[in-house]
């Protein structure tokens, strides 16, 4: 498994140029790989945290597509990941990039409970894990982050009505849509300015895009 974790890491798609370069920091980053599944492995036993019930398979699947969306984000911003559910793509951009300030929120009392051994056994440093519905988040989370990410937990217009109080003025919301997602403006036009669409694709062939607002000054 450990080859398989060094060869997604190293994937000319992500761009993770700052491990290919540094031989001790991809060995370490894949230790925390390893030892992520190795924690997914235990409490999927207890509960339903994924479709694919093999570490192969949540490897090239989940981390990987997780991975894409460093491509769109600032390194060490502050990051809110809403719904991140079985930790993705949080988790995975976290032990990619340390210096990430990250705020895991997930409504499912199990899975934050999971998410919050994660946190303990990979023992990273700077995140948190609040077991909430986004909308019920207290007013001290308001204007506070420099990006908000989604995988695809909700209509696009949700995402970004969810993500929307959290944001600083010029933060980025990054979510991963189909391409063929409805781009209908709504209200969000008064509040963003899409900034980009980032096509990517899965292992597996599949395409899909990696949509980035930034939220508007009021």
């Amino acid at each position: 498994m450990r080859e398989k974790v060094l060869e997604i890491l190293t994937h000319p798609a992500l761009q993770l140029a700052h491990l290919s370069a540094d031989t001790s920091n991809l060995t370490s980053v894949c230790d925390q790989m390893l030892a992520f599944l190795a924690e997914w492995e235990k409490w999927r036993r207890k509960m339903d945290l994924t479709s694919e019930n093999d570490a192969r398979l949540v490897l090239e699947k989940h981390i990987f597509d997780s991975l894409q969306y460093a491509r769109a984000l600032h390194k060490e911003g502050s990051t809110m990941d809403i719904g991140s559910g079985a930790g993705f793509p949080g988790i995975p951009l976290k032990i990619v990039y340390p210096g990430m300030d990250m705020v895991l929120v997930e409504s499912r009392r199990k899975r934050a409970n999971y998410l919050k051994s994660v946190v303990h056994v990979l023992n990273l440093k700077n995140i948190k894990v609040i077991n909430a519905r986004a909308e019920e988040l207290d007013v001290e989370y308001q204007k506070r982050f420099d990006q908000v990410i989604f995988k695809a937990v909700a209509p696009l217009q949700e995402c970004l009505e969810l993500g929307l109080p959290f944001l600083r003025e010029g933060g980025r919301l990054v979510v991963k849509k189909e391409p063929e997602a409805d781009m209908t403006e709504g209200n969000w036009a008064k509040h963003y300015v899409l900034k980009e669409k980032m096509p990517i694709q899965s292992l597996a062939g599949i395409s899909s895009e990696l949509l980035v607002f930034e939220k508007c000054s009021t």
